[in-house]
């Protein structure tokens, strides 16, 4: 009996083979493995080909660590907006940017949010504490059938996993289907892929200069994803 121990879901990719530490009759276990952190793994378990058996038999056990994000609640969600302490640790160095940054001037969407030295901040729907949402703020501005309460939530449900990735250890790289999400396109395969194809959605919602159309059904499918990657649990 042999074992291979793979940092991936289906038993691909490199792998360690941990020694079989018993055979008990027909049942064979391998050594234990160290504590996993967050991620999906899987252990591939074969017998070899002998006088009794014509093949090798070969399965694929699959297991998945998981970290949970904190529930939207924790950011004092109120009616999909972040609700935000006055210097609490959404300042200096865990400032977060919302939306893209960068490209040709007045093309892009973004806000930045930083709580210093404010009393309270409610994330989007006013400014106190955050830039304002550049280029984006006025309904009419936006790509045609993008709802603006929707798109709120969108910013509120990305900045609340921007800040998982930054306080939860390893939860950057968990796995969306490892934690039970139902993926959308573009949104890649980890939780930090789908936190950077937030962004792409809100820093390309604006109709005026920007080549990309985002839908109301882009926005719609993001927030669902992104509602359940924030859970607890």
């Amino acid at each position: 009996m042999t074992f291979k121990f793979y940092s991936t879901i289906n038993c691909t990719g490199t792998y360690t083979s941990p020694t079989p530490t018993s055979i008990e009759g027909t049942r064979a276990r391998s050594a234990d493995s160290a504590a996993l952190t967050s991620g999906a793994y899987s252990y591939a378990a074969s017998y070899p080909q002998d006088a009794n058996y014509d093949t090798a038999y070969a399965s694929c056990e699959q297991l998945t660590v998981r970290t949970y994000g904190f529930t939207m609640g924790f950011w004092g969600n109120k009616n999909g907006q972040a609700l935000l302490a006055a210097n609490s640790a959404f300042t200096g160095a865990n400032i977060v940017t919302i939306g893209i940054n960068g490209g040709s001037p007045g093309t892009t969407c973004y806000t930045v949010v930083d709580s210093a030295a404010k009393s309270t901040v409610i994330f989007p729907n006013t400014s106190n504490g955050i830039s304002g949402l550049l280029n984006c703020t006025a309904s009419n501005l936006l790509d045609s059938g993008i709802n603006v309460n929707s798109l709120n939530v969108l910013l509120a449900q990305t900045l609340a996993l921007s800040y998982n990735i930054k306080w939860k250890t390893n939860y950057a790289g968990q796995s969306i289907a490892g934690l039970g999400c139902t993926n959308v396109s573009g949104a890649g395969a980890t939780v930090e892929s789908a936190r950077d194809y937030g962004n792409y959605l809100i820093g390309h919602s604006r109709k005026t200069g920007d080549a990309v159309t985002v839908t109301q059904t882009q926005i719609g499918a993001m927030n669902t994803l992104l509602g359940c990657l924030n859970r607890e649990s």
